[in-house]
């Protein structure tokens, strides 16, 4: 049994902390769910806790994929910066083929290499081929 008043501070701490990493990580699915457990609930059980993540789910205040937890209807972000990464990529690793392909040779421009890394890695995680 909790209080309402301190369900209500665990709910606001999360929720804050899930739009600010996905403020800071906009082409990431969401926060780990472990890292919020250990950094938010780390004296909460990991059972309860599990129950306490598909409650806030049920109530539409967080969304969950697979392992990452995101304010509710947050979406990876597919902007402009989103695209011009994939349309580099794709121009250099589907002609390569078989051959391999260094990420250090590859130009993004002002793109930082973090933001790189994380559409190439969500480009992977959907399937992405063309």
């Amino acid at each position: 049994m909790w209080h309402t008043a301190d369900e209500r501070a665990y709910r606001e701490k999360i929720l804050n902390a899930l739009e600010k990493y996905a403020e800071k990580y906009p082409y990431r699915y969401g926060m780990a769910k472990a890292e919020v457990h250990s950094t938010y609930m780390k004296r909460v059980k990991p059972n309860i806790f599990d129950k306490y993540i598909e409650y806030l789910e049920a109530q539409n205040i967080l969304s969950r994929h697979d392992e990452f937890l995101a304010p509710s209807a947050y979406e990876a972000a597919r902007d402009a910066v989103y695209e011009k990464v994939r349309r580099t990529l794709l121009g250099v690793l589907k002609p390569a083929g078989y051959d391999f392909a260094r990420m250090t040779d590859i130009s993004f421009g002002e793109i930082p290499a973090g933001t790189v890394e994380d559409i190439l890695l969500l480009m992977v995680e959907q399937g992405e081929k063309s």
